[in-house]
């Protein structure tokens, strides 16, 4: 775990960690986690599978749930619960090849909406 003097310690990278929602955006869910000072966002896209169009309608402020940290960069942690059993906690990703795969159809998306413009 590293650790940084403004905001406390740092979960490890893709280690799964148990969370409460804190507050509730448009575009995800933050997450404060056990043991650590800083909160981490679980990006709207990485709630569930399934498309999501509310965030609101997958959690709640106070909800617990079960987080896979996917990046630790520039002190902001960003978190999936797509990849977690919400029951019990169990990586359902933990080679983190369906992550790996997620990303990269994620980067093609984003490289065929630029060339669409």
């Amino acid at each position: 775990r590293a650790s940084n003097s403004n905001c406390g310690p740092f979960p490890e990278l893709y280690s799964v960690v148990k969370g409460v929602v804190k507050r509730t955006k448009d575009f995800g869910a933050f997450v404060g986690i056990e043991g650590f000072t800083r909160d981490g966002l679980v990006h709207i896209s990485q709630l569930q599978n399934e498309r999501t169009e509310n965030v609101s309608d997958i959690v709640a402020e106070g909800d617990q749930v079960f987080v896979k940290v996917i990046s630790l960069d520039d002190e902001k942690i960003a978190l999936s619960m797509k990849f977690v059993k919400q029951s019990d906690g169990t990586d359902m990703d933990s080679n983190n090849s369906l992550f790996q795969i997620d990303q990269q159809k994620r980067t093609i998306r984003m490289d065929t909406e630029e060339d669409q413009k």
